[in-house]
Protein backbone atom coordinates (compact mmCIF):
# COMPACT_ATOMS: atom_id res chain seq x y z
CA UNK A 1 0.00 0.00 0.00
CA UNK A 2 1.45 3.34 -1.07
CA UNK A 3 1.58 6.17 1.42
CA UNK A 4 3.29 9.49 1.10
CA UNK A 5 3.67 12.71 3.08
CA UNK A 6 4.01 16.35 2.11
CA UNK A 7 5.14 18.82 4.81
CA UNK A 8 5.84 22.52 4.51
CA UNK A 9 8.60 24.26 6.47
CA UNK A 10 9.69 27.88 6.56
CA UNK A 11 12.93 27.72 8.57
CA UNK A 12 16.35 28.08 6.97
CA UNK A 13 18.67 25.11 7.51
CA UNK A 14 16.72 23.08 10.07
CA UNK A 15 16.10 19.65 11.46
CA UNK A 16 12.45 18.64 11.32
CA UNK A 17 10.71 15.69 12.91
CA UNK A 18 7.20 14.66 11.90
CA UNK A 19 4.76 11.94 12.85
CA UNK A 20 2.49 10.12 10.41
CA UNK A 21 -0.48 7.88 11.04
CA UNK A 22 -0.21 4.85 8.78
CA UNK A 23 -2.70 2.10 8.12
CA UNK A 24 -0.03 -0.41 7.20
CA UNK A 25 2.12 -2.18 9.76
CA UNK A 26 5.06 -2.31 7.34
CA UNK A 27 6.64 1.11 6.83
CA UNK A 28 9.83 2.00 4.99
CA UNK A 29 11.26 5.26 3.69
CA UNK A 30 12.77 5.05 0.22
CA UNK A 31 13.67 8.64 -0.61
CA UNK A 32 13.11 12.29 0.14
CA UNK A 33 12.52 14.90 -2.52
CA UNK A 34 11.85 18.63 -2.49
CA UNK A 35 9.22 19.15 -5.17
CA UNK A 36 9.51 22.95 -5.22
CA UNK A 37 13.24 23.75 -5.04
CA UNK A 38 14.54 20.58 -6.67
CA UNK A 39 17.17 20.11 -3.93
CA UNK A 40 17.04 16.76 -2.19
CA UNK A 41 17.34 17.04 1.59
CA UNK A 42 19.72 14.90 3.59
CA UNK A 43 17.86 11.91 4.98
CA UNK A 44 19.06 11.05 8.48
CA UNK A 45 16.83 8.36 9.92
CA UNK A 46 13.29 7.26 10.55
CA UNK A 47 11.59 5.18 13.21
CA UNK A 48 8.21 3.45 13.21
CA UNK A 49 6.03 2.40 16.13
CA UNK A 50 2.92 0.24 15.63
CA UNK A 51 0.07 0.29 18.14
CA UNK A 52 -3.24 -1.48 17.31
CA UNK A 53 -2.58 -1.64 13.56
CA UNK A 54 -1.76 2.08 13.53
CA UNK A 55 1.82 3.00 12.79
CA UNK A 56 3.42 6.23 13.99
CA UNK A 57 6.34 7.24 11.77
CA UNK A 58 8.99 9.78 12.79
CA UNK A 59 11.37 11.10 10.14
CA UNK A 60 14.48 13.23 10.74
CA UNK A 61 16.18 15.06 7.89
CA UNK A 62 18.22 18.17 7.06
CA UNK A 63 17.22 20.70 4.45
CA UNK A 64 18.49 24.08 3.31
CA UNK A 65 16.93 26.52 0.87
CA UNK A 66 17.26 30.16 -0.17
CA UNK A 67 14.10 32.08 0.59
CA UNK A 68 11.79 29.39 -0.81
CA UNK A 69 9.35 27.26 1.11
CA UNK A 70 10.14 23.61 0.38
CA UNK A 71 7.50 20.99 -0.29
CA UNK A 72 8.97 17.71 0.92
CA UNK A 73 7.69 14.29 -0.15
CA UNK A 74 8.81 10.83 0.90
CA UNK A 75 7.39 7.45 -0.08
CA UNK A 76 6.49 4.39 1.92
CA UNK A 77 6.25 0.69 0.98
CA UNK A 78 7.30 0.99 -2.68
CA UNK A 79 9.60 2.87 -5.02
CA UNK A 80 7.03 4.41 -7.31
CA UNK A 81 6.77 8.18 -7.29
CA UNK A 82 3.32 9.39 -6.34
CA UNK A 83 2.16 12.98 -6.70
CA UNK A 84 -0.96 14.26 -5.07
CA UNK A 85 -2.71 17.48 -4.23
CA UNK A 86 -1.24 19.53 -1.41
CA UNK A 87 -4.47 19.29 0.56
CA UNK A 88 -3.33 15.85 1.69
CA UNK A 89 -0.60 17.51 3.76
CA UNK A 90 -2.88 17.28 6.77
CA UNK A 91 -1.58 13.72 7.09
CA UNK A 92 1.52 15.17 8.76
CA UNK A 93 1.86 17.33 11.82
CA UNK A 94 5.01 19.05 12.93
CA UNK A 95 6.44 17.50 16.06
CA UNK A 96 9.36 19.88 16.66
CA UNK A 97 11.63 22.25 14.77
CA UNK A 98 15.21 22.80 15.90
CA UNK A 99 16.72 25.79 14.14
CA UNK A 100 20.40 25.78 13.20
CA UNK A 101 21.11 22.55 15.08
CA UNK A 102 21.90 19.65 12.74
CA UNK A 103 20.97 16.28 14.22
CA UNK A 104 23.70 13.61 14.23
CA UNK A 105 22.08 10.17 14.25
CA UNK A 106 22.74 6.67 13.06
CA UNK A 107 22.94 6.45 9.29
CA UNK A 108 25.46 6.18 6.53
CA UNK A 109 29.02 7.41 7.08
CA UNK A 110 28.73 10.17 4.48
CA UNK A 111 25.54 11.52 5.99
CA UNK A 112 26.97 11.53 9.49
CA UNK A 113 30.13 13.22 8.23
CA UNK A 114 28.15 16.05 6.65
CA UNK A 115 26.17 16.58 9.84
CA UNK A 116 29.35 16.62 11.93
CA UNK A 117 30.98 19.15 9.60
CA UNK A 118 27.97 21.45 9.77
CA UNK A 119 27.97 21.26 13.55
CA UNK A 120 31.69 22.02 13.77
CA UNK A 121 31.37 25.03 11.48
CA UNK A 122 28.60 26.51 13.59
CA UNK A 123 30.46 26.01 16.85
CA UNK A 124 33.75 27.32 15.49
CA UNK A 125 32.20 30.47 14.04
CA UNK A 126 30.77 31.44 17.42
CA UNK A 127 33.85 30.53 19.49
CA UNK A 128 36.78 31.87 17.48
CA UNK A 129 35.89 35.51 18.07
CA UNK A 130 36.56 35.17 21.80
CA UNK A 131 39.98 35.69 23.36
CA UNK A 132 41.22 33.29 26.02
CA UNK A 133 43.34 34.35 28.97
CA UNK A 134 45.04 32.28 31.67
CA UNK A 135 43.20 32.05 34.98
CA UNK A 136 44.61 31.64 38.49
CA UNK A 137 44.12 27.87 38.18
CA UNK A 138 46.05 27.59 34.93
CA UNK A 139 42.95 27.16 32.77
CA UNK A 140 41.92 29.32 29.84
CA UNK A 141 38.86 31.50 30.30
CA UNK A 142 37.15 33.88 27.88
CA UNK A 143 37.98 37.57 28.15
CA UNK A 144 35.14 40.09 28.33
CA UNK A 145 37.16 42.99 26.90
CA UNK A 146 39.23 41.46 24.08
CA UNK A 147 38.28 39.80 20.82
CA UNK A 148 39.87 38.56 17.59
CA UNK A 149 38.60 40.49 14.57
CA UNK A 150 38.98 38.95 11.08
CA UNK A 151 40.97 40.97 8.56
CA UNK A 152 42.70 40.64 5.22
CA UNK A 153 45.11 42.61 3.03
CA UNK A 154 46.22 44.95 5.82
CA UNK A 155 42.82 45.84 7.31
CA UNK A 156 42.49 46.15 11.07
CA UNK A 157 39.91 47.39 13.65
CA UNK A 158 40.04 50.82 15.21
CA UNK A 159 41.13 49.66 18.67
CA UNK A 160 43.72 47.12 17.51
CA UNK A 161 46.29 46.24 20.20
CA UNK A 162 49.74 47.72 19.54
CA UNK A 163 52.58 45.35 20.42
CA UNK A 164 55.57 47.36 19.20
CA UNK A 165 56.65 50.41 17.22
CA UNK A 166 58.83 50.88 14.21
CA UNK A 167 61.07 53.95 14.18
CA UNK A 168 60.97 55.17 10.59
CA UNK A 169 62.57 58.61 10.93
CA UNK A 170 64.64 60.70 13.32
CA UNK A 171 64.10 64.47 13.14
CA UNK A 172 66.74 66.70 14.78
CA UNK A 173 65.53 69.51 17.03
CA UNK A 174 67.86 72.44 17.78
CA UNK A 175 67.38 74.42 21.00
CA UNK A 176 69.00 77.82 20.36
CA UNK A 177 68.57 79.04 23.91
CA UNK A 178 70.68 76.31 25.49
CA UNK A 179 72.68 75.43 22.36
CA UNK A 180 71.67 71.74 22.57
CA UNK A 181 70.70 69.25 19.91
CA UNK A 182 67.75 66.86 20.40
CA UNK A 183 66.13 64.21 18.24
CA UNK A 184 62.46 63.39 17.73
CA UNK A 185 61.57 59.89 16.59
CA UNK A 186 58.74 59.21 14.15
CA UNK A 187 57.12 55.88 15.02
CA UNK A 188 54.49 53.70 13.37
CA UNK A 189 52.66 50.96 15.30
CA UNK A 190 53.01 47.21 14.86
CA UNK A 191 49.83 45.29 15.75
CA UNK A 192 49.24 41.92 17.38
CA UNK A 193 47.73 39.42 14.94
CA UNK A 194 47.39 35.69 14.48
CA UNK A 195 47.02 33.42 11.46
CA UNK A 196 46.22 29.78 10.91
CA UNK A 197 48.99 27.48 9.71
CA UNK A 198 48.19 23.80 9.12
CA UNK A 199 45.08 24.16 11.27
CA UNK A 200 46.95 25.77 14.20
CA UNK A 201 46.56 29.39 15.31
CA UNK A 202 49.91 31.18 15.71
CA UNK A 203 50.35 34.74 16.99
CA UNK A 204 52.55 37.15 15.06
CA UNK A 205 52.85 40.75 13.92
CA UNK A 206 51.06 43.00 11.43
CA UNK A 207 53.21 45.90 10.25
CA UNK A 208 51.66 49.13 9.08
CA UNK A 209 53.34 49.00 5.67
CA UNK A 210 52.47 45.35 4.99
CA UNK A 211 49.28 43.61 3.93
CA UNK A 212 49.86 40.31 5.72
CA UNK A 213 50.42 38.81 9.16
CA UNK A 214 53.91 37.38 9.74
CA UNK A 215 54.16 34.16 11.80
CA UNK A 216 56.64 31.32 12.27
CA UNK A 217 56.39 27.60 13.00
CA UNK A 218 59.09 24.95 13.33
CA UNK A 219 61.82 27.29 12.19
CA UNK A 220 59.98 28.47 9.09
CA UNK A 221 58.61 32.02 8.77
CA UNK A 222 55.46 32.49 6.72
CA UNK A 223 52.85 35.11 5.95
CA UNK A 224 49.08 35.08 5.50
CA UNK A 225 46.81 37.62 3.84
CA UNK A 226 43.86 36.34 5.87
CA UNK A 227 44.33 36.76 9.61
CA UNK A 228 42.76 38.02 12.82
CA UNK A 229 43.77 41.15 14.74
CA UNK A 230 43.55 41.48 18.53
CA UNK A 231 41.10 44.26 19.47
CA UNK A 232 40.69 46.03 22.80
CA UNK A 233 36.92 46.59 22.75
CA UNK A 234 36.10 50.19 23.71
CA UNK A 235 39.55 50.39 25.33
CA UNK A 236 38.05 48.52 28.26
CA UNK A 237 40.98 46.15 28.90
CA UNK A 238 44.04 47.02 30.95
CA UNK A 239 46.95 45.47 29.06
CA UNK A 240 50.60 45.35 30.03
CA UNK A 241 53.72 43.46 29.01
CA UNK A 242 55.13 41.38 31.88
CA UNK A 243 58.71 40.12 31.98
CA UNK A 244 59.13 36.35 31.70
CA UNK A 245 61.98 33.85 31.61
CA UNK A 246 62.17 30.08 31.50
CA UNK A 247 62.46 29.82 35.29
CA UNK A 248 59.28 31.81 36.03
CA UNK A 249 55.65 30.82 35.78
CA UNK A 250 53.35 32.07 33.06
CA UNK A 251 51.58 35.08 34.61
CA UNK A 252 47.87 35.08 35.34
CA UNK A 253 45.95 36.86 32.63
CA UNK A 254 48.36 35.93 29.82
CA UNK A 255 46.62 36.32 26.45
CA UNK A 256 46.52 33.14 24.36
CA UNK A 257 46.75 33.21 20.59
CA UNK A 258 45.74 29.58 20.27
CA UNK A 259 47.81 26.89 21.94
CA UNK A 260 50.56 29.45 22.64
CA UNK A 261 50.66 32.89 24.25
CA UNK A 262 51.25 36.33 22.73
CA UNK A 263 54.84 37.41 23.47
CA UNK A 264 57.54 39.85 22.35
CA UNK A 265 61.20 40.63 22.92
CA UNK A 266 62.91 43.98 23.03
CA UNK A 267 65.40 44.87 20.29
CA UNK A 268 68.76 45.61 21.85
CA UNK A 269 71.42 47.89 20.42
CA UNK A 270 73.78 46.11 18.08
CA UNK A 271 71.49 43.18 17.38
CA UNK A 272 71.93 41.50 14.03
CA UNK A 273 68.29 42.16 13.18
CA UNK A 274 68.81 45.90 13.45
CA UNK A 275 72.07 46.23 11.55
CA UNK A 276 70.50 47.59 8.36
CA UNK A 277 68.79 50.50 10.11
CA UNK A 278 71.51 51.73 12.39
CA UNK A 279 72.05 50.58 15.98
CA UNK A 280 69.39 51.79 18.37
CA UNK A 281 68.06 54.50 16.08
CA UNK A 282 65.89 53.18 13.27
CA UNK A 283 64.01 49.91 13.19
CA UNK A 284 61.71 48.12 15.64
CA UNK A 285 61.46 48.61 19.37
CA UNK A 286 60.24 45.00 19.87
CA UNK A 287 59.68 41.89 17.81
CA UNK A 288 56.35 40.10 18.23
CA UNK A 289 55.88 36.34 18.35
CA UNK A 290 54.66 33.56 20.59
CA UNK A 291 55.50 31.84 23.87
CA UNK A 292 55.28 28.06 23.76
CA UNK A 293 55.21 26.73 27.36
CA UNK A 294 55.53 23.11 26.16
CA UNK A 295 58.86 23.65 24.41
CA UNK A 296 61.23 22.54 27.17
CA UNK A 297 60.86 24.96 30.05
CA UNK A 298 59.31 27.47 27.70
CA UNK A 299 60.58 29.35 24.68
CA UNK A 300 59.73 32.64 22.95
CA UNK A 301 59.88 32.61 19.17
CA UNK A 302 59.86 35.90 17.24
CA UNK A 303 60.38 37.09 13.67
CA UNK A 304 63.11 39.67 13.32
CA UNK A 305 63.34 42.57 10.91
CA UNK A 306 64.82 40.32 8.27
CA UNK A 307 61.80 37.95 8.45
CA UNK A 308 63.86 35.27 10.17
CA UNK A 309 62.78 33.17 13.13
CA UNK A 310 64.69 33.55 16.41
CA UNK A 311 64.30 31.75 19.75
CA UNK A 312 64.83 33.22 23.22
CA UNK A 313 64.43 31.98 26.78
CA UNK A 314 63.28 35.35 28.09
CA UNK A 315 61.07 38.19 26.96
CA UNK A 316 57.68 39.72 27.69
CA UNK A 317 54.18 38.24 27.74
CA UNK A 318 50.98 40.18 27.02
CA UNK A 319 48.80 40.14 30.16
CA UNK A 320 45.29 41.42 30.76
CA UNK A 321 44.59 42.55 34.32
CA UNK A 322 40.95 42.32 35.34
CA UNK A 323 39.40 44.79 37.81
CA UNK A 324 38.08 43.75 41.19
CA UNK A 325 35.15 46.19 41.25
CA UNK A 326 33.50 49.07 39.41
CA UNK A 327 32.27 52.53 40.32
CA UNK A 328 29.56 54.19 38.24
CA UNK A 329 29.85 57.93 38.94
CA UNK A 330 28.42 61.12 37.45
CA UNK A 331 25.15 59.32 36.74
CA UNK A 332 22.62 61.33 34.71
CA UNK A 333 19.20 60.13 33.57
CA UNK A 334 17.57 61.19 30.31
CA UNK A 335 14.04 61.61 31.63
CA UNK A 336 12.74 62.86 28.28
CA UNK A 337 13.19 59.37 26.86
CA UNK A 338 11.79 57.54 29.86
CA UNK A 339 9.21 54.86 29.07
CA UNK A 340 6.54 53.68 31.51
CA UNK A 341 4.16 50.75 31.26
CA UNK A 342 1.53 50.42 33.99
CA UNK A 343 -0.93 47.63 34.64
CA UNK A 344 -3.46 47.70 37.49
CA UNK A 345 -3.49 44.48 39.50
CA UNK A 346 -5.51 43.33 42.50
CA UNK A 347 -3.20 42.44 45.36
CA UNK A 348 -5.57 41.24 48.08
CA UNK A 349 -8.97 41.91 49.69
CA UNK A 350 -10.49 41.60 53.14
CA UNK A 351 -13.33 42.85 55.37
CA UNK A 352 -13.25 45.35 58.23
CA UNK A 353 -15.91 44.58 60.87
CA UNK A 354 -17.21 46.29 64.01
CA UNK A 355 -18.93 43.57 65.97
CA UNK A 356 -19.48 45.74 69.03
CA UNK A 357 -23.07 46.18 70.19
CA UNK A 358 -23.12 49.87 71.09
CA UNK A 359 -19.73 51.48 70.44
CA UNK A 360 -18.54 53.00 67.15
CA UNK A 361 -14.81 52.39 66.71
CA UNK A 362 -12.02 53.01 64.20
CA UNK A 363 -11.23 49.54 62.80
CA UNK A 364 -7.75 48.99 61.34
CA UNK A 365 -6.03 46.03 59.67
CA UNK A 366 -2.65 45.19 58.09
CA UNK A 367 -3.05 43.64 54.62
CA UNK A 368 -0.21 41.40 53.39
CA UNK A 369 0.57 41.12 49.67
CA UNK A 370 3.30 39.70 47.42
CA UNK A 371 5.05 41.55 44.61
CA UNK A 372 8.03 41.17 42.29
CA UNK A 373 10.87 43.65 42.07
CA UNK A 374 13.71 43.64 39.57
CA UNK A 375 16.43 46.13 38.65
CA UNK A 376 18.80 45.84 35.71
CA UNK A 377 21.42 48.38 34.66
CA UNK A 378 22.37 46.62 31.42
CA UNK A 379 25.61 44.93 30.41
CA UNK A 380 27.46 47.15 27.94
CA UNK A 381 30.56 46.29 25.96
CA UNK A 382 33.83 45.12 27.47
CA UNK A 383 32.53 45.05 31.04
CA UNK A 384 32.95 42.08 33.35
CA UNK A 385 29.71 40.57 34.54
CA UNK A 386 29.04 40.06 38.24
CA UNK A 387 31.57 42.51 39.70
CA UNK A 388 30.38 44.57 42.69
CA UNK A 389 29.53 48.08 41.54
CA UNK A 390 28.84 51.29 43.47
CA UNK A 391 26.40 53.65 41.76
CA UNK A 392 26.43 57.39 42.52
CA UNK A 393 24.59 60.36 41.07
CA UNK A 394 26.32 63.42 39.64
CA UNK A 395 26.06 65.20 43.02
CA UNK A 396 27.71 62.27 44.82
CA UNK A 397 24.54 60.78 46.30
CA UNK A 398 24.81 57.03 46.74
CA UNK A 399 22.19 55.16 44.69
CA UNK A 400 23.10 51.64 45.75
CA UNK A 401 25.34 48.60 45.42
CA UNK A 402 24.72 46.20 42.54
CA UNK A 403 26.29 43.26 40.73
CA UNK A 404 27.11 44.58 37.28
CA UNK A 405 25.37 42.87 34.40
CA UNK A 406 23.12 40.77 36.64
CA UNK A 407 19.45 41.62 37.16
CA UNK A 408 18.49 42.07 40.78
CA UNK A 409 15.33 39.99 41.22
CA UNK A 410 13.47 39.95 44.51
CA UNK A 411 10.22 38.43 45.74
CA UNK A 412 8.86 40.99 48.17
CA UNK A 413 6.32 40.51 50.94
CA UNK A 414 4.88 43.82 52.13
CA UNK A 415 2.21 45.06 54.55
CA UNK A 416 -0.27 47.88 53.98
CA UNK A 417 -2.29 49.34 56.90
CA UNK A 418 -5.92 50.39 56.36
CA UNK A 419 -8.51 51.81 58.78
CA UNK A 420 -12.17 52.79 58.67
CA UNK A 421 -14.59 54.30 61.21
CA UNK A 422 -17.54 51.92 61.60
CA UNK A 423 -20.77 52.09 63.57
CA UNK A 424 -21.78 49.13 65.74
CA UNK A 425 -22.77 46.03 63.80
CA UNK A 426 -21.47 47.25 60.44
CA UNK A 427 -18.69 46.19 58.08
CA UNK A 428 -16.94 47.35 54.91
CA UNK A 429 -15.03 45.45 52.22
CA UNK A 430 -11.57 46.67 51.27
CA UNK A 431 -9.64 45.78 48.10
CA UNK A 432 -5.94 46.55 47.76
CA UNK A 433 -4.81 47.48 44.25
CA UNK A 434 -1.50 48.60 42.80
CA UNK A 435 0.21 49.52 39.55
CA UNK A 436 2.60 46.90 38.17
CA UNK A 437 5.05 49.40 36.67
CA UNK A 438 7.84 48.71 34.19
CA UNK A 439 10.11 51.70 33.66
CA UNK A 440 13.06 52.08 31.32
CA UNK A 441 15.20 55.22 31.30
CA UNK A 442 18.49 55.87 29.46
CA UNK A 443 21.47 57.06 31.48
CA UNK A 444 25.04 58.18 30.99
CA UNK A 445 27.98 58.24 33.34
CA UNK A 446 31.60 57.37 33.91
CA UNK A 447 32.53 53.77 34.69
CA UNK A 448 35.68 53.52 36.79
CA UNK A 449 37.42 50.14 36.95
CA UNK A 450 39.30 49.63 40.23
CA UNK A 451 42.17 47.12 40.19
CA UNK A 452 43.77 45.13 42.95
CA UNK A 453 46.84 47.37 43.11
CA UNK A 454 44.63 50.43 43.65
CA UNK A 455 44.97 51.85 40.15
CA UNK A 456 41.88 52.93 38.23
CA UNK A 457 40.77 53.27 34.63
CA UNK A 458 37.75 55.35 33.65
CA UNK A 459 35.67 55.57 30.51
CA UNK A 460 32.32 57.04 29.49
CA UNK A 461 29.41 54.66 29.06
CA UNK A 462 25.74 54.86 28.15
CA UNK A 463 23.08 52.37 29.09
CA UNK A 464 19.48 51.85 30.03
CA UNK A 465 18.12 51.23 33.52
CA UNK A 466 15.12 48.91 33.67
CA UNK A 467 13.04 48.57 36.82
CA UNK A 468 9.95 46.50 37.57
CA UNK A 469 8.13 47.37 40.78
CA UNK A 470 4.70 47.55 42.41
CA UNK A 471 3.84 51.23 42.81
CA UNK A 472 0.85 53.36 43.87
CA UNK A 473 -0.59 50.76 46.24
CA UNK A 474 -3.98 52.02 47.43
CA UNK A 475 -7.11 50.68 49.20
CA UNK A 476 -10.60 50.80 47.72
CA UNK A 477 -13.59 50.58 50.10
CA UNK A 478 -17.08 49.35 49.35
CA UNK A 479 -20.30 50.78 50.80
CA UNK A 480 -20.81 50.15 54.52
CA UNK A 481 -23.37 47.43 55.24
CA UNK A 482 -25.02 45.74 58.23
CA UNK A 483 -23.45 42.49 59.31
CA UNK A 484 -26.73 40.82 60.27
CA UNK A 485 -28.56 41.17 56.93
CA UNK A 486 -25.91 42.53 54.52
CA UNK A 487 -28.04 45.57 53.63
CA UNK A 488 -26.44 48.94 53.00
CA UNK A 489 -26.25 51.43 55.83
CA UNK A 490 -28.09 54.65 54.83
CA UNK A 491 -26.06 57.79 55.19
CA UNK A 492 -28.27 60.53 56.77
CA UNK A 493 -27.50 64.24 56.87
CA UNK A 494 -29.42 65.96 59.72
CA UNK A 495 -30.22 69.70 59.69
CA UNK A 496 -30.82 71.42 63.08
CA UNK A 497 -32.65 74.75 63.10
CA UNK A 498 -32.67 77.33 65.95
CA UNK A 499 -35.07 80.30 65.84
CA UNK A 500 -35.02 83.46 67.98
CA UNK A 501 -38.05 85.83 67.87
CA UNK A 502 -38.23 89.43 69.15
CA UNK A 503 -40.89 92.12 68.82
CA UNK A 504 -39.23 93.56 65.73
CA UNK A 505 -37.13 90.97 63.82
CA UNK A 506 -36.76 87.23 63.45
CA UNK A 507 -33.31 85.60 63.14
CA UNK A 508 -32.88 82.05 61.90
CA UNK A 509 -29.61 80.08 62.45
CA UNK A 510 -29.06 76.77 60.59
CA UNK A 511 -26.47 74.15 61.57
CA UNK A 512 -25.65 71.08 59.34
CA UNK A 513 -23.82 67.82 59.90
CA UNK A 514 -21.87 66.10 57.00
CA UNK A 515 -20.87 62.46 56.92
CA UNK A 516 -17.44 61.79 55.28
CA UNK A 517 -17.46 59.20 52.55
CA UNK A 518 -14.63 57.40 50.71
CA UNK A 519 -13.95 58.65 47.20
CA UNK A 520 -15.13 55.46 45.50
CA UNK A 521 -17.93 54.59 47.94
CA UNK A 522 -21.30 54.09 46.17
CA UNK A 523 -23.75 56.95 46.69
CA UNK A 524 -26.46 56.39 49.32
CA UNK A 525 -29.79 58.27 49.33
CA UNK A 526 -29.95 60.97 52.01
CA UNK A 527 -33.02 61.79 54.16
CA UNK A 528 -33.39 65.47 55.06
CA UNK A 529 -35.96 67.14 57.41
CA UNK A 530 -36.28 70.93 57.19
CA UNK A 531 -38.17 72.90 59.87
CA UNK A 532 -39.21 76.43 58.97
CA UNK A 533 -40.09 79.01 61.71
CA UNK A 534 -43.75 80.04 61.63
CA UNK A 535 -43.15 83.63 62.54
CA UNK A 536 -41.16 84.34 59.43
CA UNK A 537 -44.25 83.98 57.20
CA UNK A 538 -46.84 85.90 59.39
CA UNK A 539 -47.40 89.55 58.56
CA UNK A 540 -49.80 92.31 59.88
CA UNK A 541 -50.58 93.95 63.18
CA UNK A 542 -51.40 90.64 64.91
CA UNK A 543 -47.71 89.86 65.01
CA UNK A 544 -46.96 92.82 67.31
CA UNK A 545 -50.08 94.33 69.05
CA UNK A 546 -51.98 91.30 70.34
CA UNK A 547 -53.80 92.00 73.67
CA UNK A 548 -53.65 89.88 76.78
CA UNK A 549 -57.17 88.67 76.18
CA UNK A 550 -56.24 87.46 72.73
CA UNK A 551 -53.34 85.53 74.14
CA UNK A 552 -55.55 83.92 76.77
CA UNK A 553 -58.16 83.04 74.16
CA UNK A 554 -55.46 81.44 72.01
CA UNK A 555 -54.32 79.30 74.89
CA UNK A 556 -57.90 78.31 75.71
CA UNK A 557 -58.62 77.36 72.12
CA UNK A 558 -55.36 75.34 71.78
CA UNK A 559 -53.59 77.61 69.32
CA UNK A 560 -50.22 76.37 68.02
CA UNK A 561 -47.26 78.18 69.61
CA UNK A 562 -44.87 80.04 67.42
CA UNK A 563 -41.92 78.13 66.07
CA UNK A 564 -43.76 74.76 66.11
CA UNK A 565 -46.76 75.36 63.87
CA UNK A 566 -47.40 74.00 60.42
CA UNK A 567 -48.00 75.85 57.15
CA UNK A 568 -49.96 79.13 56.80
CA UNK A 569 -53.03 77.32 55.51
CA UNK A 570 -53.43 75.52 58.83
CA UNK A 571 -53.32 78.88 60.75
CA UNK A 572 -56.14 80.55 58.75
CA UNK A 573 -59.06 79.19 60.92
CA UNK A 574 -57.78 80.22 64.41
CA UNK A 575 -56.79 83.67 63.13
CA UNK A 576 -60.30 84.48 61.89
CA UNK A 577 -61.88 83.33 65.17
CA UNK A 578 -59.49 85.53 67.11
CA UNK A 579 -60.41 88.62 65.11
CA UNK A 580 -64.11 87.89 65.59
CA UNK A 581 -63.75 87.57 69.38
CA UNK A 582 -61.84 90.87 69.61
CA UNK A 583 -64.50 92.68 67.63
CA UNK A 584 -67.31 91.32 69.87
CA UNK A 585 -65.45 92.42 73.03
CA UNK A 586 -64.99 95.98 71.75
CA UNK A 587 -68.67 96.31 70.78
CA UNK A 588 -69.74 94.99 74.21
CA UNK A 589 -67.69 97.65 76.05
CA UNK A 590 -69.07 100.43 73.87
CA UNK A 591 -72.64 99.43 74.52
Amino acid sequence: MRKFLMCVSTALSLTLSVKVSHTSTSVSIKSLRDLKTGVDPIFLRYSATTIRSRTSLQVDYLTSFEGKVPSLMFLADDDRTVFTHASRRDWCSTERIIRNRPMVVAGSDSQNMIAVILLMVLLRASAEMGVHIRSNYGQLVTSSTLQWVPGEDGTRPQNAVVGAHEIVEVVPIVDTTEDTHMEQQVKVPVYVCRARHNGVWISGQLRSDQRFCSISLLGVASTSNRYEVLENVDEGARLQWVLWDRFSRIPTGAVAGGETYVARRVVEDGEESNKDAGPGVLGFTHHLGKLDPKDGLGRITIINQNNEEQDFTDGEVLVETEPVRYELTGLKFNLWRKRLMRRVVTLTNNTLRNGAATVAVNVDMALAYDSEYSLYWGQGKAILKGLPTTVRLANGTLVGEIKWGLPEVEERKDLFSVEYFLEPGTAVNVTLRGNHTESEVPYSGKLVAVYEDGSTKARDIEGSRREVAMLDVRPEFSAVYYIRNLTLVPTTTTTTTTSTTTTTTTTTTTMSTTTAMSVETPAVAETRRNKTPMGSNVKGENSSIQSDEASSLKKERGATPEGIGSNPGERAGPGAALLLSIAITILHRIT
